[in-house]
């Protein structure tokens, strides 16, 4: 089990680094890590990295902060 979970990880950190190295130039090109693996699978990577732990909560504070008042998402 570990030896695919292993080969799991190695095999999507290639492809994050694949990706990032198409955007590398733009500035201030960065990663951003989320998840319960975010951990794990930043030491796999080699590009500028930055972990936002509630990113899906944040998200969901600005969507909820832009319906209007007594409206419900969905």
């Amino acid at each position: 089990a570990d030896a695919i979970v292993s080969g799991c990880l190695l095999a999507q950190a290639g492809a994050v680094n694949a990706l990032y190295a198409r955007v590398a130039t733009q500035p201030q090109a960065c990663c951003i890590l989320t998840g319960g693996a975010a951990a794990r699978f930043a030491d796999l990577l080699q590009m500028p990295l930055r972990k936002e732990d509630t990113l899906v909560l944040q998200g969901l504070a600005i969507a909820a902060r832009a319906l209007p008042p007594g409206s419900a998402m969905g």
